[in-house]
């Protein structure tokens, strides 16, 4: 993923705690400097920084580390992720 605003589709969190959840874990992937989740919409909103590129799988293996250690049954796996503008 290159630089600029992605969303992306996730399932339903577990408990409240799953967004700021997701959110950190996201942040923690070199490259990404912002994340938000969203429950209402259950949308993931993150932004690859300027010169920066991210691969999917880092992506995916940090919210699967972070649904692993979350646990409850936690899946933070991301579907139809799109740039936006």
């Amino acid at each position: 993923l290159s630089e600029g605003n992605y969303s992306a589709g996730i399932k339903p969190f577990v408990c409240s705690g799953c967004g700021s959840f997701m959110g950190k874990a996201m942040r923690s992937v070199f490259g990404v400097e912002k994340a938000a989740a969203d429950d209402k919409s259950h949308t993931l909103k993150f932004t690859v920084a300027k010169g920066a590129s991210v691969s999917e799988k880092d992506v995916h293996d940090a919210l699967k580390a972070a649904a692993d250690k979350m646990g409850m049954g936690a899946d933070y796996t991301l579907s139809n992720i799109a740039k936006s503008n």
